[in-house]
């Protein structure tokens, strides 16, 4: 994987829970998906060092999934990724 590609999905997500910003989602686009992951503002996002993989959690403050890997997505199988 892209080590810019990467940072710039950090980036992305660091506008999408910034308030500062009128961002909802972070649509993923992913190869052999017809349409986008959808990551909110209110999900959690992690990238495990070394593990090729962005997990995110669909709002852990109210679902009360901390710990559980709700969503994971290969780096490599991300195509793009679009701010909305």
């Amino acid at each position: 994987m892209n080590e810019a590609f990467v940072q710039q999905i950090r980036q992305q997500l660091e506008f999408l829970h910034n308030g500062g910003y009128n961002y909802s989602t972070l649509n993923v686009y992913v190869a052999g998906v017809q349409g986008p992951w959808e990551i909110e503002c209110d999900d959690a996002v992690e990238f495990p060092e070394g593990s090729g993989v962005l997990i995110y959690r669909k709002d852990p403050a109210n679902w009360g999934n901390a710990g559980v890997p709700e969503h994971v997505i290969r780096l490599n199988a991300i195509m793009a990724t679009e701010l909305v």
